[in-house]
Order: structure tokens, then sequence, then C-alpha cells
């Protein structure tokens, strides 16, 4: 075989079970491992010295020349196995990091910790991006290479007012003009025969270049030896033609700021001012939009059940026959267990509109919240685990009190105990959750889950897609391998910052989306049905029978027994290996 661990596997094989003996291997030059790696002249050397077919060759030097052979192919099969190994390496890290947030999502992490870390990061991304000294000079030099289709440098802008850098812009694209055309020509009339040249390619790029609306029968009429300096002329006027004042407020001073309120309006729908931001640092500008998010974050806790509850019984979309169904006793019965502290008249919902309704409830339902939310459990956190990683019997005694006395939530000592701080935090989220806002816990849950799934799903065949091509970079001299795993962490980074973004948008539009209902109400109504066997088992147990339990397999005493028979002793071992030396002895 090509690898010697075969041969070794086959010799123990056909042994008998490590009696002493010896192997033989045969082997032929028409065998794979000979003619891989032995010439085909071998053969007719033999021939020619007068071997016979069927004839044995035996040497030392064909002995070792066949285990060398061997030695090149297992090292071959090694490197093989340690190249695609290293490949391996960065899909594999990165699974950990994606089934590893799965895996804390589905054994009961708290989805809003989560969600409200997204929602921290991506304000402080994009704050951070927006108040940054050359955004302005960045936007405008885009928004520049848009309009004169020439690449720009947010540096050649900086610190510019507009007619600067309208004029650094355009003398930019005027010098670029002799060099584009005179490349152009090169590339569609380079060639020595008028047949080959491409006089409607260079008509295409000189009109999308700079807006031309020439033809390639306009410039076959001027020729090549005019048709730089006509091409110039055309592509000079069209660049002086071009207006930038629309990118003027990307240099004033408050561009930022308005970027920011703009960004604020569209993904959370807070409305903010550039006056509240004016003379604000990033650290104050940052906390000013956290604080908004928060209070936004808990009027959509206040109000998500009650929205989820109308779709369910009051839809206002058609049901498939085309109309409206409404279930009024299904809503007063929902209202009545959901809010069992407040007061409600069942003939109201019978006669009610639906928008009067929605009003009444979302009443209810902020005044049932409570005032004292989850973020001053972790203030009570911060102070009881100051100093220590773990928490100790008093500490926890003190925790499961203050929240019995001041959220009403029954928590027990034994699971506070001996808990780090993050683990204690979810534990006293979620039962906060599991009492306040049931509702938005599925949500945030299916939530997560289902962008994350998404995402990796697409990042799967992103990545595959890498991995068949990542192999042309050897043709620009660059090791593949480190080109894949650059390449394949910047992909996942991103993966990891669109998700993010998708769920934190989603959290505040989820009425929007089509699976609304589902995402709700589906979600935590699995049920998961006992397994066959254990379901069987489970009988049999109940009805107070059992099969009898398997004797060994035994040797009767009748018979000699074999060295490998099995012991009859019951054991399962041979009997060389149990009693056959006690019995020799």
């Amino acid at each position: 075989h090509d690898a010697r661990r075969i041969d070794n596997q086959l010799r123990g094989r056909a042994g008998r079970q490590g009696d002493p003996g010896s192997s033989r291997f045969y082997l032929a030059l028409d065998d794979d491992l000979m003619r891989i790696f032995a010439p085909e002249w071998v053969g007719r050397l033999l021939t020619m010295m007068g071997m016979e077919e069927g004839q044995a060759i035996e040497d030392k030097m064909v002995s070792r020349r066949i285990a060398a052979a061997q030695k090149k192919v297992e090292e071959r099969h090694f490197d093989s196995r340690k190249n695609l190994l290293e490949y391996d390496e960065v899909m594999d890290k990165q699974r950990k990091d994606v089934y590893g947030f799965r895996q804390r999502v589905l054994e009961g992490g708290n989805g809003k910790i989560e969600i409200l870390d997204m929602l921290d990061k991506q304000t402080a991304i994009n704050v951070e991006r927006f108040l940054d000294r050359e955004y302005g000079a960045d936007c405008f030099a885009e928004f520049a290479a848009r309009r004169l289709g020439v690449d720009y440098d947010g540096a050649d802008f900086y610190r510019s007012d507009y007619e600067q850098a309208d004029k650094t812009a355009h003398d930019k694209a005027v010098r670029a003009v002799e060099t584009r055309v005179q490349e152009m020509i090169d590339e569609n009339l380079g060639g020595d025969d008028p047949s080959e040249w491409n006089w409607q390619a260079l008509s295409h790029q000189a009109n999308t270049q700079w807006g031309l609306t020439t033809s390639d029968r306009e410039l076959k009429k001027v020729g090549k030896d005019a048709l730089s300096e006509i091409v110039r002329e055309k592509a000079l006027a069209s660049v002086a033609a071009i207006d930038l004042s629309e990118g003027k407020e990307f240099l004033e001073e408050d561009w930022g700021r308005r970027a920011i309120c703009d960004w604020a309006r569209l993904k959370f729908q807070i409305n903010l001012s550039p006056d509240e931001l004016k003379d604000k640092t990033e650290k104050a500008v940052t906390e000013l939009v956290h604080r908004r998010v928060l209070d936004l974050y808990r009027q959509r806790e206040i109000a998500f059940p009650v929205m989820a509850a109308m779709a369910r019984f009051m839809s206002d979309r058609p049901a498939q026959g085309g109309a409206q169904r409404y279930n009024r006793e299904g809503l007063y019965h929902w209202a009545v267990e959901r809010f069992p502290s407040a007061t409600f008249v069942e003939e109201d919902y019978r006669t009610d509109s639906r928008a009067k309704l929605l009003e009444r409830l979302l009443e209810v339902s902020k005044s049932a919240y409570p005032r004292v939310n989850q973020e001053t459990i972790d203030e009570k956190l911060e102070e009881a685990f100051s100093g220590a990683k773990t928490s100790e019997p008093e500490d926890a005694k003190e925790l499961a009190d203050w929240v019995r006395a001041e959220m009403s939530l029954e928590v027990s000592e034994s699971a506070l105990t001996g808990v780090t701080k993050a683990q204690a935090r979810d534990l006293l989220w979620n039962a906060f959750d599991a009492r306040n806002r049931p509702e938005m816990r599925r949500m945030e849950r299916s939530l997560l889950l289902n962008h994350l799934d998404t995402a990796w799903k697409n990042h799967l065949y992103t990545m595959d897609h890498l991995r068949s091509g990542v192999g042309l970079y050897g043709y620009a001299q660059e090791d593949p391998k480190i080109k894949y795993k650059q390449e394949g962490q910047k992909e996942f980074k991103s993966m990891w910052e669109a998700m993010e973004d998708k769920a934190t948008d989603t959290i505040f539009r989820i009425e929007e989306t089509e699976a609304f209902q589902e995402s709700v109400w589906v979600i935590g109504a699995t049920r998961h049905d006992s397994a066959p066997r254990a379901a069987a088992a489970a009988a049999i147990s109940t009805n107070g029978t059992s099969e009898k339990k398997k004797e060994p397999i035994r040797n009767r005493r009748d018979k000699a027994v074999g060295r490998n028979d099995p012991c009859p002793c019951g054991s399962g071992k041979k009997y060389k290996n149990c009693h056959m030396r006690e019995a020799a002895v």
C-alpha cells in the first residue's frame, strides 16, 4: 500500500492474534506505488536482463526503494492534510464565534443584553465616523469623484471652503483629461491595422467618462491624427460645465452633526437637532444618543405586547377571504390575563372601535410596566460585586431579597450563589423579562437567531467562493493561505457588522415585517415529542413487564475451549486473556 501504516494493519490482521510468525508482501511493477515512482524503463531493463514473467525479485535495495517510495507518498499526504487544516483554521474560529453566540442565546442568554450591546456599538461607531474632522472632506471627495469621474482623496479638501474645493476638484479633472484621452486612443486605436481599430468602443468610453454625445461615425470623420485634440476639447468643456454646488453642504461646519441627526432619525426614528449636539464632545453625543435609544426601547417594550395582541385578534389586514375578522372576545380575555391588576369592562371590547381599544390598551400597558427597570438591576449588581469575581452567600441573599422587595421577583439564593456578575445579570434580567415582558423576550430571541442564521449561511457561500478562487493569488507571487486568512477575516467582520446593523434596525420596525406574527406567537409553541425508544421503555416500566437481562456468552465445559474463544467465566474476554493461564498452572 502507499502508506506503511496500512501495511502494518494488514500484517496484524493476517497474523494469528499475536502469535510468533513472519509476513511477506508481493508487489508487481503494475501496482500504483511502482507505477508512480518507478519509471517504465525499469520493466524493459529487467526483461533485457532475462527476467521472466512472474519471477520474484528479492533484494534489499529493492525493499529500501519501496520503503522510500512509501515515505514520499506519506509526506505528500501529510502536506495535503496540513494544508487543508490551515485553510480550515479560518473557518474553525469563525464557527466557534457564531455557534458560541448562538448557543448562549439558546441556553437562556438574555436577548435584550445582546441587542443593547449591538445598539451601543452601532451608536459609538457612527458617532465617531460622523464627528471625524475629515468626514465632510471625505464626503465631498466621494461626491466629486462621482460627478467628475476622477479619484480624489479626502485630504485634498480638508479645511477648504467650497470655492477652494471646487477649484481643486476641477483642476485635477482637467489634468486627468489629457492622460485619459490618450489611454483611450491607445487602447482602441493602438494597432497598425486600421481594420482592427474599435471606434465604437472609443466613442462609448468617451461618452461614459465625460457625458459626451459623440458617435463612432463622427470620430472616423475626424481621423486618428486630429482625434486627440477634438476629444480633449469636448472633454474639457464637459468638465468645466459640471456644477459641484450640491456638495457645498459637505464642507460646512455643522455637516457632521446634521449627519448624526439624519442617521438617528432614519435608524431609530429619534428626532435630534444639530443645536442639541453643538459644542458637545464625542463622548457626550454618544451618551445623549444612548439615552434616547434607551427611552425609545422602553416605549417599544410597553407598546409591543399590545401591538402583537392587536395583530393577532384585531388585525387591520384583510384575511384570505377579503374581509377583516375581529376576535373581540379573544382580545378581552388576553387583556385580563396579561394585565391582571387592571380593570376591564367586557362590553367596551364589544362596542369600541379598534383605534380606541388600541389607545386604551397602550395606557394600561404603560401603567402596568414597572418603573424600576433593568438598568436598576445593573446598578445593584455593581454594588454587590464590588471587589469580587463571584458572589458569596451573603451577596446572593441580599440580591434575592432586593429583587423580591423592589420588583416582586422570586429568584432563589442558591441560583445566585457562586456565579459571576454576567451570570447573575442574565438570571435577574431573565426573571424580569418572564414577568414583565415575555412577548418582547420571545421576539428578541427569534430576531437574533433569524438574522444570525441568515447572515451565517450567506457567509458560508462567500467563503466557498473565496476558497475556490484564492489560488489565483499565487500568480501575483502572494501566499494564497495568507490572503485567504486576511480576506476571510474581513468578510467575517463585514458579515457580523451587517447582522448587527439589520438586527438593530428590525427591533424598532418589527411590525413592518411579514413574519411579525410568527416571530411572536409561533416561537416557543413547538412541542418535542418523546423519543420512541424512551416512550417504549417508559411504557414497559409502567406495565411492570420488561425483558430479562441478556446473559453473557458462556462456553460449555463439555468441549475444549480455544485460545481465541470467549472465556467460560462470562467476562466477555478471550480465553487466552482471562483464565487460560490459570488453567495451565
